[in-house]
């Protein structure tokens, strides 16, 4: 057996004592990134969820990566933005939960 990979508490990361997790992520969260809504068609989320899976990509993934390819295109550059190393690395979390909504969509259809 491997050695497990440590991982510091939140207070070692200097997290008050008391505060919940949920707070301290959603916290961190708004310090380290900016939220942006969109909404769409009833059903649209569904299909852009399901060729975001196709591509092997969380959704929230998937439309940075169109943003970033529509500003290349926009700015001249007709290339798309690059897949991180060819393909996107999922954990194992991701995975689950892609794997869950493939279950769904496909119950779904039938």
């Amino acid at each position: 057996m491997g050695a497990k990979e440590y991982a510091p508490s939140l207070v070692e990361r200097g997290v008050p004592v008391g505060t919940k997790t949920t707070d301290y992520k959603r916290a961190f969260n708004a310090q380290k990134y900016d939220r942006i809504e969109t909404t769409v068609p009833k059903g649209k989320k569904d299909e852009i969820r399901a060729h975001a899976v196709e591509q092997g990509e969380t959704l929230n993934k998937f439309i940075n990566r169109a943003i970033d390819s529509q500003i290349l295109r926009d700015n001249g550059n007709d290339s798309v933005a690059p897949v991180p190393g060819g393909q996107i690395q999922l954990t194992a979390e991701e995975k689950a939960h892609i794997e869950k909504r493939r279950i769904v969509l496909a119950q779904a259809a039938h």
